[in-house]
């Protein structure tokens, strides 16, 4: 009789139902991450096609058509980067890219500075600072990042015109300009 009455009384309160909705709740969730954990996209890797992304121009409002996809860059060598105001190599980069740019976005280069920082103003300064007029982007949350899984500040992605990642690169250090530059000068010229 005791147990029907605690039964009862715990059916009447509501705690039975609460119980059962909150487990079928938890069980839907770990159903919901098992199946994205296997449908995830995996890190890029080289010679694999690059991950797609859109993303919006760093300094545009949240809700701008500026937004800038990988995708429309097919046909085009594209220099994906990953930076941020706090790293001190990052901001060497920066020219350098800037000179690549002038150099050779009129033979197919696109550079894509993606940004990591969360507050737009300092990461806006040191572009104006060298005038950039490459294409910089903002990724605070990460999402770009996490496709693509940069292994230091500053790394950076050569993508060829037909959009598979040929090259990553790790940091940014005295000869890498030139390296880089080669490489480029070589996805260049494939046609």
């Amino acid at each position: 009789m005791k147990r029907r009455y605690i039964g009862n009384f715990l059916f009447a309160k509501g705690l039975i139902p609460l119980a059962l909705f909150f487990l079928g709740s938890v069980t839907q969730r770990l159903s919901a991450v098992a199946y994205a954990a296997d449908t995830a996209p995996a890190t890029a890797t080289k010679d694999s096609v690059a991950p797609l992304f859109e993303a919006d121009l760093l300094g545009s409002a949240a809700d701008s058509s500026q937004r800038i996809a990988l995708a429309k860059q097919r046909g085009k060598v594209v220099y994906l980067d990953f930076w941020a105001a706090w790293c001190v190599p990052c901001a060497k980069t920066l020219p350098w890219m800037q000179r690549m740019h002038e150099r050779y976005a009129d033979k197919g280069l696109v550079i894509l500075a993606v940004n990591q920082d969360s507050d737009n103003k300092k990461p806006l300064q040191m572009l104006q600072s060298i005038n950039a007029s490459f294409l910089a982007l903002k990724d605070p949350q990460g999402s770009i990042a996490s496709l693509y899984a940069p292994a230091s500040m500053p790394s950076s992605f050569l993508i060829d015109r037909t959009g598979k990642l040929r090259e990553i690169f790790k940091g940014f250090k005295s000869g890498d300009d030139d390296i880089l530059e080669r490489k480029i000068l070589t996805l260049l010229a494939e046609q």
